[in-house]
């Protein structure tokens, strides 16, 4: 599957912000749909850029050392540090 590095980095940059977070928020947070943000979750696990924990229905989002470097590949640095709530 062909993957748009746009999407790709807003749903990465968004986990990584946060430091773990949950699909239905990266779908709220991104306003992206859930099937995109589903397949994007799906093919970035299977990429090794971010892990994925399981608790039922519920998915929890990890972005991966490889994600990271991924990430600053293409510019986008400074999102370590998560976000207060």
């Amino acid at each position: 599957m062909k993957l748009k590095r746009s999407i790709t980095l807003a749903i990465l940059a968004f986990a990584r912000r946060r430091g773990e977070t949950y699909v239905r928020d990266i779908i709220r947070g991104t306003g992206l749909s859930p099937h995109t943000v589903v397949k994007y979750v799906k093919a970035l696990e299977e990429m090794g850029l971010i892990e994925v924990e399981r608790f039922g229905r519920l998915k929890l989002i990890r972005v991966t050392e490889k994600g990271k470097k991924w990430m600053e590949e293409y510019g986008v640095v400074n999102l370590a540090v998560p976000r207060p709530p």
